[in-house]
């Protein structure tokens, strides 16, 4: 099974540092600052031919500054929404690379937070253990006007 959230927690990590807390669950107090809290949008899926299946998971990362003045909060985050945009480029999980698309990244006056999202895509081989077709018969043709008058 692919964990993705663990993938994108070890990439976050690698960008910037151990010292950075990482949430997936949502924490309601004691969560501590600096840190990122990741969750995942909507998935979109595409079936395709021999049994293939095209992948689209939106994930959204929340930045929380141990800054909470205005100043100091921008000057915080610009840092981290930088290098999000220019690094966060692609993903290891598993075998496999997953480039990290349609990124964005903006500021959360309100919140005091930097508010990140990007998409990975990717193609599944699916399991279909069921009855398969063997051979496809086609018979008939193009019926011509001579044909339908008998």
């Amino acid at each position: 099974m692919i964990n993705l959230m663990e993938s994108i927690a070890e990439k976050l990590i690698s960008l910037f540092g151990k010292d950075v807390n990482i949430y997936t669950d949502n924490v309601e107090q004691g969560f501590k600052e600096p840190c990122f809290y990741i969750y995942e949008g909507e998935t979109e899926t595409a079936d395709e031919l021999m049994g293939y299946q095209k992948l689209t998971r939106h994930f959204y990362l929340v930045f929380f500054p141990n800054e909470k003045s205005e100043a100091e909060f921008r000057d915080q985050c610009a840092p981290i929404q930088y290098k999000f945009l220019t690094e966060f480029d692609a993903i290891e999980i598993g075998r496999f690379t997953s480039g990290c698309l349609n990124r964005k990244a903006k500021y959360n006056d309100v919140e005091r937070v930097a508010q990140l999202q990007f998409d990975l895509k990717y193609r599944l081989a699916v399991d279909e253990s069921g009855i398969s077709m063997d051979v496809l018969e086609q018979g008939g043709g193009i019926i011509s006007d001579s044909k339908k008058e008998r």
